[in-house]
């Protein structure tokens, strides 16, 4: 898989990536990639997708997606 380029948060700035590591994405960040809500992203950390320190790889996003067809069954009622 492809890493994926991030945009520069405004002109003047640059995002330094390291060759070959995967950046790791905030919730807004992965929710843009996967091409959903950032809600969504909120809904898989309740659901158990771990973040630590508020932020993940997309590929482990996408194996976890994989991993857990059915994830949003786990949640409470109140959530889906």
């Amino acid at each position: 898989m492809d890493l994926p380029t991030l945009p520069p948060p405004n002109e003047n700035e640059t995002i330094r990536t390291v060759p070959g590591v995967e950046p790791f994405l905030s919730a807004k960040e992965l929710a843009y990639y996967l091409g959903r809500h950032v809600n969504y992203i909120y809904l898989m950390k309740k659901a158990g997708f771990p973040m630590p320190g508020r932020r993940a790889t997309l590929s482990d996003a996408i194996q976890w997606l994989e991993a857990n067809p059915n994830w949003r069954h786990y949640l409470p009622q109140g959530y889906r």
